[in-house]
C-alpha cells in the first residue's frame, strides 16, 4: 500500500537483489522533466550464472508500444528501475504486493502503464538485477516448480481480470503471454524430471488453449507444444542434445585453451551503489 500512502510526488522503485546506478535517479528526472512523461523507464543489467545481459526499452513515442510490451515480455514489468508518480497510483488505487505471492509488480506495472498518457526510456543503464541468490523467490528448482509456477500464474489471472474490459488486441496479447508461461512449465517439468508436475501443467496448458483457442499459434507452433509435452520423447531429445553439447566442449577443448578467436563473457564492471534492504524498497521524492 506504500504509492498510496505517500505523500511525496515520485517514485523510484528497487528490491533487495538490485542495485543502481549512481546517477540513476538523477537521469530519471532529467528525462521526466525534459518530455512531461508520466513514465521514465531505464535500460536493465540482469547479472545470472551465465554472465550478463543488456535489457533496453524500445525508442517509441507511443504509449501504446510500451504496453504492448508490459504485456508480453518478463523482463519489463518489473517496476525497478522507472519513475513513477504517486498521482497515478493514488487516482486508479493501485497497489504493489496486494493478494500476491509472486510478480506483485506485474499487477502494478502493467495497469500503471494502460492507464499513464506518456511513457519514455532513457536508453541508459540505471538498475543491475541480480539473478544468483539461490533464495530468489523467482529460482525454480525440481521441488518447487509447481507451487511458485502456481504463484506467478495466479498473479497473471488477475492482471487477466484487470484486462478483462479492455481493448480485445491487449486481451489476446496477455493470454498469449499466460499460455506460453504454462508452456514453459511443461518444458521445465521434464528438465527437472518432474513428472507430476509435468502432468499439471500440461493439463492446465491444454484446458487454457481449449478456453482460448487463438493462444495456440500457427501450426509450427502447435507441433513444438505437442513435441514438448511429450515427457518422455522431450527427455531423448534432450539427452541428444546433452551429450552432443559435450562433444563438441571437449573438441574445442582440444583444440586449445586460446586460438586467438571469440569473445568471453566476464562481470560487468560499472560504477554503481548496492542497495541494501527488504524487497519493492522505494525511494519517495518531489522536484518542482
Amino acid at each position: 500500500a506504500l504509492p498510496i500512502s505517500c505523500q511525496t510526488d515520485w517514485l523510484v522503485h528497487e528490491d533487495s537483489d538490485d542495485w543502481m546506478e549512481l546517477d540513476h535517479v538523477e537521469t530519471l528526472v532529467r528525462k521526466q522533466q525534459e518530455t512531461g512523461a508520466d513514465i521514465v523507464c531505464s535500460d536493465l543489467i540482469l547479472h545470472s550464472a551465465d554472465g550478463t545481459e543488456r535489457y533496453s526499452f524500445m525508442e517509441s513515442d507511443k504509449k501504446e508500444d510500451y504496453f504492448r510490451l508490459v504485456l508480453k515480455n518478463n523482463d519489463a514489468h518489473f517496476c525497478w528501475g522507472k519513475l513513477i508518480p504517486t498521482s497515478l497510483y493514488r487516482a486508479h488505487n493501485i497497489k504493489i504486493g496486494a493478494d500476491c505471492k509472486k510478480a506483485e509488480d506485474m499487477r502494478a506495472i502493467i495497469p500503471l502503464f494502460y492507464y499513464a498518457d506518456k511513457i519514455v526510456a532513457t536508453h541508459q543503464v540505471g538498475c543491475h538485477y541480480d539473478m544468483t541468490r539461490p533464495q530468489r523467490i523467482s529460482t525454480l528448482t525440481e521441488g518447487n516448480i509447481k507451487v511458485k509456477g502456481g504463484w506467478l500464474l495466479d498473479t497473471m489471472f488477475m492482471v487477466q481480470g484487470f484486462l478483462a474490459d479492455k481493448e480485445e488486441e491487449y486481451v489476446k496479447l496477455f493470454n498469449k503471454t499466460i499460455y506460453e508461461k504454462i508452456c514453459s512449465y511443461v518444458t521445465l517439468a521434464v528438465y527437472y524430471r518432474n513428472k507430476a508436475t509435468h502432468k499439471y501443467m500440461r493439463k492446465r496448458a491444454v484446458a487454457f488453449a481449449r478456453q482460448h483457442p487463438y493462444v495456440k499459434g500457427d501450426a509450427k507452433t502447435r507441433v513444438m507444444f505437442q513435441f514438448k509435452s511429450n515427457y518422455f520423447l522431450y527427455r531423448l531429445f534432450m539427452k541428444w542434445l546433452y551429450r552432443n553439447q559435450t562433444i563438441a566442449d571437449n573438441n574445442t577443448k582440444s583444440g586449445g585453451q586460446n586460438n586467438g578467436g571469440g569473445t568471453s563473457k566476464g562481470k560487468q564492471e560499472t560504477e554503481s551503489v548496492y542497495m541494501n534492504g527488504a524487497d519493492n524498497r522505494a525511494f519517495a521524492f518531489s522536484f518542482s
